[in-house]
């Protein structure tokens, strides 16, 4: 018992500190939102409104896919760029945080602006090109916190083939998915 307060004396692994780090910065994220709501809730409303008017419009798959594509490889691209320097673990914790607090805040909003159906939104907002998409950042995070440069060229090529694949999904697939929602 007493083991367990003062610690074993072994390091917790990678993948539990990211995944408190990502935990802890969701439910931040989501206090962030309910202690602040009244301050900006007009504004996400608005925003909401604007967005539900693109989501009906119909774009070309080829506009979507790039601007996709171009969002996606701007964290990636920057991940690998800092992973030759001692920036890469602080971009790596500072990713985590950003992505956890915008998860939290954002579906704190659409649990708030369309109850139920909220959770839908959440559902349609992540699946199914999170489920390639989480394995590539986490396979990111591993090779650059071990160092790991055996066939690293290879490595970022086949992690960026299956960005791409992600990013197609989530044009063909969630894109048409959050328009039938509005």
């Amino acid at each position: 018992m007493n083991e367990l307060w003062k610690g074993s004396g072994r390091k917790m692994s990678i993948g539990k500190q990211c995944l408190l780090l990502s935990l802890g910065s969701f439910f931040f994220g989501i206090l962030f939102f309910w202690l602040f709501k009244n301050s900006f809730i007009d504004e996400l409303r608005r925003m909401n409104e604007s967005i539900s008017v693109t989501a009906k419009q119909s774009k070309p798959l080829f506009a979507a896919f790039l601007y996709v594509v171009l969002e996606r490889s701007k964290s990636f691209g920057l991940l690998w760029l800092l992973s030759v320097t001692k920036l890469r673990l602080p971009y790596i914790m500072f990713l985590i945080i950003y992505k956890g607090v915008g998860l939290g805040f954002l579906y704190s909003f659409f649990i708030l602006e369309y109850k139920l159906l909220g959770l839908r939104f959440c559902l349609y907002y992540l699946f199914p090109h999170m489920i390639i998409l989480l394995p590539v950042f986490l396979l990111s995070f591993y090779k650059i916190i071990r160092q790991n440069r055996n066939h690293m060229v290879l490595t970022i090529t086949i992690l960026y083939c299956l960005l791409l694949g992600a990013s197609f999904l989530e044009v063909k697939v969630n894109i048409p998915l959050m328009g039938t929602l509005y």
